[in-house]
């Protein structure tokens, strides 16, 4: 059952607010103390002040010198932000600033002895209380330090500032000496380096005879190049003009044989075809030397260099040919003075070449003999220049390394310096008080809803009906009349009888008529009225729903069966001998244990004495035949029982009843004792009809409970339900 009375239960968020509403004192004590201490914490806690400054931290110095002596960051603007500010939270450079606020007195008189002693301590408290702030966007960076006094947390965060750009321009400094230093001794050995480089080129001029000024190149293929390309041009007009006479020849020797028609043949064309023959052959050799050539020397040999140079001759004048015609024109008539002149310049071109290759050999010669000195020249002098220009440029960055010592330039700058603040930072009371008042609201409701589910009550209907799983007669609201009575006989107060009008007085009507008429069954004769623990009031509803029946006209008996703790004489006082004591020991008849009450139609069985034997008079076969004797003389039997948990007196009874009714004040017992009591009365069979919800706060609200309320059904003002939970117990 408790697991599936687990299943149904759901989230209702009416149900939460009552829950909260009933809790209300609960939640707002709460809030108020936490409010309260909180404000109280406020008022005594020590207030801290911080003063602001704010720096440009660049990374690159003015550009002031033609190189930069002094190497920079490697690494981006984040990470360069992050360096600086750890460097700002360092305790090496607070413990400066320290030391420049102890020169100004501010730590008071310290003893020089003990100076370092001291910064040391001072400035791991102050690093305690220092807060660098960077953006990413921008170079930036706050520094913020907090304290007790405004104007000390001023002059520490000055101090800190001045501390930060002195360190700075000091760093800076330093870096331009330590390069001024080593480029000073990297200079004197690149000087050294130089004369002696100098010394062995001199020494090797002097023993190779080479005399040509220092900057000039004495192995220069120049002279050679030149030659070269004069020998080529006189070569080309040679062959073709040797060609073009060859051509004439042939030409006019062929006129006479062959006609007008084989004149036809161009001369020109000829004169190509053969020019050409002659090149292409020229350049295939030259290829062919080349490649030999290549596989003995390397590229800047002279005989490489001028077959190089044939090579790109002959290939552009063979592209400046033409190709011969496919139909040549008539070859004009040859005469013996134009074959004269042409033999004549042939002749000078043949002498000119002759003379022009024996000047190439001679050159081609002299080059091969001095090739092994050009290397060793072109080596040493090599030395010496790559020295030179070392020595220049050390030279250089060692003017702008001392220049930059020198000049008093430097990245970081105070933007804006503290001052000391007007307001502190903390405490702030408005703040605390909105947080606690918030926290103490979201606490309470924890608490309050901790409370409720720990508490394992049946507080309304809706739970009665979810965990008893039994259908609820009806509600009664409290009314107090038998308050301030005891057990008395006689002083309680029926609210049927005394407040007939009265709200209570229609719930018990409202239980009379759900036992006659909703049923679907006969009505029950036999009436067990009981409930799980004492105190919940089942005798006081005994007792009004007798009262009712009888004055619905039914004759009706009233049996005090709680043989251990006989309540029904606080409502009615005892008159003769009898009783159900007296009846169940056989010392009376039944007509002579009964007696009339001040009830029309209403009959009572009351306890007069508590028997020791409760238990086995009420199972005894006497007490059968007492109830079917009672059956038959009444049209109900109301018998007031007692209690389920604690004895088994009402088990015996309710498994003879026709009908039993549970009564169950809220709070009153755990709702899991009250299913056990409904559990124990399933066990012996008895036939429950339902759940009396008895002594209810209609009034408050909390419980749920006013929609159970009677509308206004002749209620006067002085019988309105009373609010106090007086008289709970019967």
């Amino acid at each position: 059952m408790a697991d599936v009375v687990q299943q149904e239960r759901q989230f209702d968020f009416q149900e939460y607010v009552q829950v909260l509403w009933k809790r209300k004192w609960l939640i707002l004590g709460f809030t108020v103390a936490l409010t309260a201490a909180v404000g109280v914490g406020t008022y005594f806690q020590p207030k801290v002040y911080e003063a602001k400054v704010t720096l440009l931290a660049g990374r690159e110095n003015p550009r002031l010198l033609t190189s930069d002596p002094i190497p920079g960051e490697r690494f981006g603007q984040r990470d360069y932000l992050k360096t600086q500010a750890a460097i700002l939270s360092s305790r090496s450079l607070l413990q400066g600033a320290v030391k420049s606020l102890i020169k100004e007195g501010f730590y008071g008189q310290v003893d020089p002895a003990r100076l370092e002693e001291k910064s040391t301590g001072f400035a791991m408290e102050l690093q305690r209380r220092v807060r660098v702030q960077t953006a990413d966007d921008t170079q930036v960076i706050t520094v913020v330090v907090g304290g007790g006094l405004p104007d000390r947390v001023a002059r520490l965060a000055n101090a800190i500032a001045d501390e930060y750009a002195d360190s700075n321009e000091e760093s800076r400094v330093s870096m331009a000496n330590q390069a001024v230093a080593w480029l000073t001794t990297k200079l004197a050995e690149q000087r050294t380096k130089l004369t002696a480089a100098e010394e062995e080129l001199r020494v090797y001029k002097d023993k190779e005879k080479i005399v040509v000024p220092d900057d000039a190149d004495p192995f220069s293929t120049l002279n050679l190049s030149r030659l070269n390309d004069e020998y080529l041009t006189t070569r080309f007009q040679r062959l073709e003009k040797q060609t073009r006479l060859a051509s004439m020849k042939k030409s006019r020797e062929s006129r006479s044989a062959r006609g007008r028609s084989s004149a036809a043949e161009s001369l020109d064309a000829e004169i190509q075809r053969k020019l050409r023959e002659s090149l292409e052959a020229e350049y295939v050799q030259a290829q062919v030397d080349l490649r030999n050539l290549s596989q003995r020397y390397g590229p800047e040999h002279p005989d490489i260099i001028t077959l190089k140079e044939k090579v790109e001759k002959i290939a552009k004048e063979l592209g400046s040919l033409g190709e011969p015609p496919v139909h040549p024109e008539a070859a004009p008539q040859v005469t013996e003075a134009q074959i004269a002149d042409l033999q004549a310049e042939v002749t000078a071109l043949t002498q000119k070449e002759s003379a022009l290759s024996q000047a190439l050999e001679a050159h081609k010669a002299q080059a091969r003999t001095l090739s092994r000195t050009a290397v060793g020249y072109s080596l040493r002098k090599q030395t010496v220049d790559l020295n030179r220009q070392t020595y220049n440029d050390l030279l250089t960055r060692l003017n702008d390394a001392q220049l930059s010592s020198q000049i008093k330039a430097t990245t970081v700058k105070v933007l804006d310096r503290a001052q000391p603040p007007r307001s502190p930072i903390e405490p702030q009371p408005v703040r605390n008080l909105i947080v606690a008042v918030l926290l103490g609201l979201v606490l309470g409701v924890g608490l309050a809803t901790l409370s409720e589910t720990l508490d394992r009550r049946i507080k309304n209907p809706e739970e009665a009906v979810r965990y008893l799983r039994l259908p609820l007669l009806t509600v009664i609201p409290g009314f107090g009349l038998g308050h301030g009575v005891g057990k008395e006989e006689g002083r309680a107060k029926l609210v049927t009888i005394e407040e007939p009008r009265s709200h209570a007085a229609e719930c018990y009507r409202n239980l009379r008529t759900s036992i006659l008429f909703s049923t679907g069954r006969p009505v029950p004769k036999t009436i067990l009225i009981t409930s799980a623990v004492g105190g919940e009031g089942k005798s006081t509803t005994a007792a009004n729903l007798a009262v009712v029946m009888s004055q619905n006209g039914r004759k009706v008996l009233l049996i005090d069966a709680d043989l251990r703790r006989p309540s029904l004489t606080r409502y009615f006082a005892r008159r003769g001998p009898g009783g159900i004591g007296r009846l169940l020991k056989e010392s009376c008849r039944p007509d002579e244990a009964v007696q009339r009450s001040f009830v029309d139609n209403l009959d009572l069985l009351l306890c007069h004495d508590a028997p020791g034997n409760p238990s086995e008079l009420l199972g005894s076969d006497r007490m059968l035949k007492v109830i079917e004797h009672y059956k038959n003389q009444y049209e109900a039997v109301v018998i007031d029982s007692p209690v389920v948990i604690s004895v088994p007196d009402t088990l015996i009874l309710a498994s003879r009843a026709e009908a039993v009714i549970m009564v169950h004040r809220p709070g009153a017992a755990a709702r899991d004792m009250v299913r056990h009591a409904r559990e124990k009365l399933d066990e012996v069979k008895a036939n429950i009809l339902g759940l009396v919800l008895n002594n209810v706060d209609l009034e408050a609200g909390h419980y749920g409970y006013s929609h159970h309320r009677y509308y206004g059904y002749g209620i006067e003002e002085s019988e309105k339900v009373q609010k106090g939970r007086a008289g709970k117990k019967a």
